[in-house]
């Protein structure tokens, strides 16, 4: 059978008025002033003689008790209201928003125990008039027992004194104790602080331990805080192409802050390889999983995308003289081409071709590739960093319309049908591309003719939902609903490359196909 505990309906609760605010602070002081008036009266005889043996005296001594906690409701009222309103201001300026919850309480309860003390030693020893000395000696021994049965609450309540005064959390922070549990502070009371932690367990920890403790603030001063994930690569491969691949997949993964800006360092060398160290910044705690998850993932997609692969644990078992070690700078370009969608289904024999062809270079941030509305005779292929390309609005203004990575390319639609540059693209980061230009691929095209058709069907197949891209005019547009993307972009490939060489392969590849 399960058993379902229900909250009371608050429709059924009963209409009580609470008193306000004024009434409640008014309050002590009217009770301060009836009591003098009592006593006032009772001691000048106003009253005049009050039936009942001592009923006079009595009448004096009550008055007089009252004086005295009156005044000490008072006096707590008071500095109650003092400490509120201090809080609240410091709240208002945000320099309450680093204390401990409910320290003001505390504070206030503390001091009104011992303003409440005061008045009892008062009240025995001037009303009643009886010496103090026995009862503070035997106050002294029960405060001491009492101590000694809760010295531990006693150290958590004057610890969160401490904690509210340094101000090291707020709610809403995450700490991690030196146990290693972490949590999101949730409450904050004068024994004890309550975490949740990231799997929503719940966590009691007492200012004690927290006052005597080591813990960090993760949240503080900055809510945003600095991780580090850690990619071997093996010594073969240089670093200054390995730095830009890593920089770029931080900068291109969602939630990595850009300011701090990530940045990449060696951690150390050891008999796996280099171990860089990717440090970026991310705006709160629990984001840190998700996002360093796709850190990773991003960086392992563009070493793939560079055909690079992390180092793995290995040993050398020479059975002959191994050969000298060193760097390998040269690229496979080959390979690097091959993983281009643009490319990939090219023969190996042409694919090769086209490496041998190709010019890597190189260029700092900043640096602005190609301009819009310039003329090329180059596409770019990007073999490590990221590019931002970004288009002018109808104002002038340069508007960015998105980012490159590893692996994509850019200009081919000006190399290969002529069209004006129609973006202006410049390095994100320190970036390595590969240029192909139009005196690289006329060779390949004249002993290759078929390659045109293939890279207009692949082209037409990449900008099929978007014309725009290509910078088209209507009349172009038109040709394209009588033809078909595919053989205009073949058309015009052969009117750029269109001289008698390349036309005359066409025809004949034409030939040998019928």
């Amino acid at each position: 059978m399960t058993t379902a505990i229900l909250a009371p309906s608050r429709a059924a609760a009963p209409d009580v008025r609470q008193p306000s605010t004024a009434a409640t602070a008014l309050a002590p002081l009217g009770v301060v002033l009836l009591a003098a008036a009592l006593w006032r009266l009772t001691r000048s005889g106003a009253l005049g003689p009050i039936p009942g043996t001592g009923a006079s005296e009595l009448v004096d001594l009550s008055a007089q008790i009252g004086l005295w906690l009156g005044t000490a409701w008072l006096i707590k009222r008071v500095s109650s209201l003092a400490i509120s309103h201090y809080s609240e201001r410091n709240l208002r300026r945000g320099g309450g928003l680093r204390g401990v919850a409910s320290g003001g309480k505390l504070l206030i309860d503390l001091f009104g125990l011992v303003v409440f003390l005061g008045a009892l030693f008062g009240i025995v020893g001037v009303v009643l008039g009886q010496p103090i000395g026995g009862l503070l000696a035997s106050s002294g021994l029960v405060a001491a027992i009492i101590g000694f049965a809760i010295h531990g609450m006693i150290a958590d309540v004057f610890c969160g004194l401490a904690l509210h005064v340094e101000r090291p959390f707020a709610i809403g922070d995450w700490i991690e104790l030196g146990s290693g549990i972490a949590g999101k502070i949730i409450e904050a009371n004068w024994r004890a602080v309550h975490l949740v932690t990231i799997e929503g367990r719940a966590v009691v920890v007492p200012n004690s331990e927290l006052a005597h403790g080591q813990f960090i603030n993760v949240t503080a001063p900055q809510r945003y805080f600095r991780l580090k994930r850690t990619i071997c690569l093996d010594y073969s491969v240089p670093g200054d192409r390995i730095v830009p691949i890593l920089q770029a997949a931080m900068m291109a993964t969602e939630g990595v802050r850009n300011d701090p800006t990530p940045i990449v360092l060696i951690d150390e060398c050891n008999d796996r390889g280099v171990l860089y160290g990717l440090n970026f910044w991310v705006s709160d705690y629990p984001e840190q999983f998700s996002v360093s998850r796709q850190v990773v993932i991003t960086a392992l997609k563009f070493l793939d995308q560079a055909g690079l692969a992390p180092a793995y644990p290995k040993r050398d078992v020479a059975l002959f003289e191994p050969g000298i070690r060193q760097i390998i700078r040269h690229i496979d370009l080959t390979s690097v081409l091959s993983r281009i969608p643009l490319l990939s289904r090219l023969e190996p024999a042409i694919m090769s071709e086209l490496a041998d062809a190709g010019h890597l270079r190189e260029f700092p941030p900043n640096a602005v590739i190609v301009s819009e509305g310039d003329a090329g005779d180059s596409l770019y292929v990007v073999v490590a960093g990221m590019l931002e390309a970004s288009r002018k609005d109808a104002h002038g203004a340069a508007e960015t319309i998105g980012r490159l990575h590893p692996g994509e390319v850019f200009g081919e639609m000006s190399l290969l049908t002529g069209a004006p540059r129609s973006a202006t693209v410049v390095a994100a980061s320190p970036v390595m591309l590969v240029e192909i230009s139009k005196n690289h691929l006329e060779p390949i095209f004249r002993s290759h003719p078929g390659v045109i058709t293939q890279l207009a069907e692949i082209e037409a197949a990449r900008l099929l939902s978007n014309h725009n891209a290509a910078q088209l005019s209507p009349a172009e547009h038109a040709e394209i609903e009588e033809v078909g993307f595919a053989r205009f972009l073949r058309r015009k490939i052969l009117s750029v490359f269109g001289h008698p060489i390349i036309s005359s392969a066409v025809s004949a590849s034409r030939a040998l196909a019928a």
